[in-house]
């Protein structure tokens, strides 16, 4: 709720996970009338605005008071405002934080020079850049968190029986995806989403690995029923990853013809818009709500298995023999894309990695500094070859776009130069993936990671 000396009107903004992963159009807000409550007009923007409720009411977290002079910027290439904060912040228990702030916002005119421009100001007069918006750094000079996207980590240890140590990830990986999923729908960050369906594989990961804790019947409706979920996902999120990507596609091939470029840009969020809209309806359909609440069960309720059954074996002897053979599994994918060299065995190389790499997650508590340092490099392998499927994606998508190309020649120059782009890109598989297997060790890493998930497991 912005008050000056003249107003009042309430602003509604998402805070982003990620630093420029906000999309567009995701800010709003109104006048407030005389004597309107603050917290009641916030609900009914937010449940107008997008197609999710409000609940528990909002309260209120912190106040700031902000005294501000403005300056304007004029210069050849753009019109900017500077302006000089002093910031007061107030929690309801009392607690009160100061701080400054220089604040540099582009009014119209050319990014880049803009930018240029506010990085040598700020070398000129000694600033440091702020990652954090105003809100966060109360937050954090006032001993808050903010909100928590997940719960805290499970606990177990070796000897832990693989159903309880099961339904203990489980439910942290199932209240994680929930809390992500307001954010989902309301669509204003990329990255709700994005977390949302990682989260959502790792929980299908974690049923094929801890498969033995759970009735046959009730495993393989839960195995369906999130693959439907990720499913639904999917679409939107490739989406998302072509809009975020455009810079990238943009700095390499010229701002030039601008008209294509736009045109791509409204048509890149035309179609998202159009993906949503059966993603916001599965998210509040009763097939969802069964889901969430049969997972629930499924995941906090013991189903008291007899002493012998292989889910009351030990945790750390079921993730021995996993982790074995998705090693394996790796190493061989490995050896397929090092002789093929082709892109859609790299494509299945980084599906494999990523079970390995989901599996190990799970079983954290078990592992030791050392063993999680050699996964850090697994990561940043994936890492490679997800840059390289995006590139992939995105050819498939060209083909599909041109089809509503008509005879917009700048729109056409560009889906041209994108295709040429792509595919010298992907012609470079084989190159691609021998470095970045050197940068994981070669192939005998992935010897080295099993030998090494095999002494953390048989620790105690």
């Amino acid at each position: 709720c912005r008050v000056t000396d003249t107003s009042r009107k309430i602003q509604v903004k998402p805070v982003p996970i990620l630093p420029e992963t906000v999309m567009a159009r995701s800010e709003v807000g109104r006048a407030l009338d005389e004597g309107e409550d603050v917290a009641t007009a916030i609900e009914a923007l937010v449940e107008e605005t997008w197609p999710i409720d409000v609940h528990p009411a909002t309260e209120t977290q912190i106040v700031l008071e902000t005294d501000r002079t403005r300056y304007p910027v004029e210069t050849a290439d753009f019109s900017a405002e500077l302006c000089l904060d002093r910031v007061r912040a107030h929690a309801p228990d009392g607690q009160e934080a100061a701080f400054n702030e220089v604040e540099l916002e582009l009014l119209q005119g050319d990014e880049v020079a803009f930018t240029a421009f506010a990085r040598a100001m700020r070398d000129a007069v000694g600033l440091e850049t702020s990652k954090l918006s105003k809100y966060v750094r109360s937050l954090r000079m006032l001993g808050r968190t903010g909100y928590r996207y997940a719960g805290d980590a499970p606990i177990f240890d070796h000897a832990t029986p693989a159903d309880v140590a099961a339904r203990k990830i489980l439910w942290n990986l199932l209240e994680t995806m929930r809390h992500y999923e307001l954010g989902t729908m309301a669509g204003a960050d990329l990255e709700h989403l994005h977390k949302m369906r990682v989260t959502t594989r790792r929980i299908r990961a974690a049923l094929k690995v801890f498969g033995v804790a759970f009735p046959p019947a009730e495993l393989a409706w839960l195995k369906a029923e999130f693959k439907w979920l990720g499913r639904l996902m999917g679409t939107v999120r490739d989406l998302d990853v072509h809009q975020v990507n455009q810079r990238e596609w943009r700095a390499a091939l010229g701002p030039d013809p601008l008209a294509g470029w736009a045109r791509l840009a409204e048509v890149l969020y035309a179609r998202w818009e159009d993906a949503r809209g059966p993603l916001v309806s599965g998210l509040g359909s009763e097939r969802y709500d069964a889901l969430v609440e049969r997972a629930e069960a499924a995941f906090t309720v013991d189903p008291k298995w007899p002493d012998d059954h292989p889910a009351r074996q030990p945790v750390a002897a079921l993730g021995q023999r996993v982790i074995k053979k998705r090693v394996k599994a790796f190493r061989r994918a490995l050896e397929v894309v090092l002789e093929s060299g082709a892109a859609e065995d790299a494509h299945e190389l980084r599906i494999v990695g990523k079970r390995l790499r989901y599996t190990v997650e799970r079983l954290a508590p078990l592992f030791d500094e050392a063993f999680t340092s050699e996964l850090k490099r697994l990561k940043t392998f994936q890492g490679v070859l997800g840059d390289f499927q995006d590139k992939a994606a995105a050819l498939e998508l060209l083909e599909d776009l041109r089809s509503d190309a008509g005879d917009d020649a700048a729109y056409g120059e560009v889906l041209d130069a994108l295709d040429a782009w792509f595919r010298a890109a992907l012609a470079d598989a084989e190159t691609v993936v021998v470095d970045a297997v050197d940068g994981l060790g070669g192939v005998k890493a992935t010897k080295k990671l099993a030998k090494a998930a095999k002494r953390a497991l048989a620790t105690n």
